[in-house]
């Protein structure tokens, strides 16, 4: 027959009828011969327990039963709440710190072990032991699911939660030298082919947005234009290029570089 355990406990305990024996004379004595004794406290398990009954001749008959102790009380797991972190400084990815994703609570009243499972955003599937915390994450949502199993009875609880990483982190925009050019006779304004500045982020640069715009000697402003048309005719006198550096996650970042372009002032004086 089959028993259950104490409330919060990992062992039952049970009593039982012993088997009555019968026969043509009278004299006959029961025992039990192996499994445990009634009212002894058992963990969870199949026990099998014996009898044999002898008369006063010496003649002997046995029967068994098996008794079967069940953990029927669920293990229980209480998961962090959603949460949101930003990159490590420098890095496209957060690493958590010991113990800042430990479970907020699991318990059984069996032994038990604990593992959990992280799904990155691009599907990959990680493993482990215990607690999460320690695990580097990348940008976007990792879900990470926490399972509790008891070792006996296989009986298992889950509970889930989210971890979102953003890139805050703007890029870093670094604007070439400062250009100076001479015009040509009698011209007014000057072509130039702008570089563009170089660029690192964090996350790095698959995708982003770089455009300019210029502040033109006379206060006014050009753009913003493209990067990839940078070709621009520039009057004389000094002129201020912004870049703005776009990264995927729409942080921005900027840099000017001044461009100056002089002419020979005889040229430039009126005719009489």
């Amino acid at each position: 027959f089959v028993i259950g355990l104490f409330t919060d406990e990992c062992e039952g305990s049970a009593m039982w009828m012993a088997p009555v024996a019968e026969d043509n004379c009278p004299g006959v004595v029961v025992s039990q011969i192996s499994g445990p004794a009634q009212g002894s406290n058992l963990v969870p398990g199949s026990y099998l327990i014996r009898y044999r009954a002898i008369d006063a001749s010496g003649n002997t008959a046995e029967c068994s039963f098996t008794l079967k102790v069940v953990d029927t009380e669920e293990p229980t797991m209480i998961c962090p709440s959603n949460l949101v972190m930003e990159t490590n400084p420098g890095t496209c990815g957060w690493s958590s710190p010991a113990g800042s994703l430990s479970p907020w609570f699991s318990g059984s009243n069996c032994t038990a072990s604990v593992t959990w499972e992280a799904t990155a955003p691009d599907g990959t599937v990680t493993t482990g032991k215990d607690d999460v915390s320690g695990y580097v994450f990348a940008k976007g949502m990792t879900r990470i699911r926490y399972i509790i199993t008891e070792t006996a009875s296989g009986q298992s609880s889950v509970c889930s939660f989210s971890v979102t990483i953003v890139d805050r982190e703007a890029p870093v925009v670094t604007c070439q030298p400062a250009i100076i050019k001479n015009t040509d006779p009698w011209v007014c304004m000057e072509k130039v082919t702008l570089l563009p500045p170089t660029v690192t982020d964090n996350c790095g640069l698959q995708s982003f947005q770089m455009t300019y715009r210029v502040f033109n000697p006379d206060n006014s402003i050009s753009g913003p234009f493209p990067a990839k048309s940078a070709d621009y005719g520039f009057a004389i006198g000094i002129s201020q290029v912004e870049w703005s550096v776009t990264d995927v996650s729409g942080n921005s970042s900027q840099c000017f570089r001044e461009v100056r372009i002089t002419t020979d002032p005889n040229l430039l004086r009126p005719f009489a």
